[in-house]
């Protein structure tokens, strides 16, 4: 996880420049980093509910 990560982060750091105005740049920052650290904190508990909830497939 952590592998993917150091890639796909620093890949999304300088895309967000090109797509938000200049006056917008740290909060959109801020945000990514925020929803980065959201979903890879909720994604496995969600897996895990999913998990107990339906079984092995």
């Amino acid at each position: 996880m952590q592998t993917v990560e150091g890639m796909v982060s620093p890949a999304m750091a300088a895309v967000v420049p090109s797509l938000v105005p200049k006056e917008a740049l740290v909060s959109a920052n801020a945000l990514r980093v925020v929803l980065s650290k959201v979903t890879a904190s909720l994604g496995p508990a969600l897996a895990g509910l999913l998990y107990g909830l339906v079984g092995p497939v």
